[in-house]
């Protein structure tokens, strides 16, 4: 299991700490440096959350029936928060003057919504 990274471009929580909090499912890519979370939801429906800690890249989707009905990609991930009492995963992407804010709820229901974008 990964440590927490905390650096002045980069935080992001140990990987004990999703699996503590959501108890999602976790795979680890050595060769990449790539990690993949995997939650299910009370429908049914999957979201899958790529972190490359090694690049900075970070990927999301999310898939009903079969269908991905989201998919988001960024080259330049800030920061990653976990909220447990809201079931959330708060992520920054982008640096300096140009960021988003994405919000993951991922208990009872998953939900990605972009809150800010600011340029």
């Amino acid at each position: 299991m990964r440590e927490a990274i905390v650096r002045d471009d980069l935080s992001i929580p140990a990987s004990d700490d999703f699996i503590a909090a959501f108890g999602c499912d976790v795979e680890f890519d050595e060769q990449t440096y790539t990690e993949l979370y995997t939650f299910v939801d009370e429908l049914d429906q999957t979201l899958k959350m790529w972190i490359g800690t090694a690049d900075r890249t970070f990927s999301l989707s999310v898939v009903k029936n079969e269908t991905e009905s989201v998919r988001v990609y960024d080259e330049c991930l800030s920061c990653i928060r976990l909220d447990e009492d809201r079931k959330m995963i708060l992520i920054i992407l982008g640096k300096d003057s140009c960021t988003q804010k994405l919000e993951i709820a991922v208990w009872p229901r998953i939900t990605a919504s972009f809150t800010r974008m600011r340029c």
